[in-house]
């Protein structure tokens, strides 16, 4: 069914990576997901939407930099 819905472009997908200056540029795309996310979360909220199919979108951002590296695993 999955690949159904991707020969017929109905779900999206961008991965997007650029270097740029961690410390003004992070701040600038944690308020962009934020936004994005309050954006999203009130189409699932509306009841004009509302329906049978489970829909899920995800937004996430993270950093490649050795800076803080932790030494014990996260889980």
């Amino acid at each position: 069914m999955a690949l159904t819905h991707l020969v017929k472009k109905e779900n999206w997908l961008s991965l997007q990576y650029e270097s740029v200056n961690l410390e003004k540029a992070q701040p600038e795309i944690k308020r962009i997901l934020q936004e994005t996310s309050e954006r999203l979360r009130a189409v699932f909220n509306s009841e004009e939407y509302k329906g049978s199919d489970v829909v899920w979108a995800t937004l996430a951002s993270d950093t490649l930099t050795k800076k803080g590296l932790r030494k014990e695993v996260l889980q």
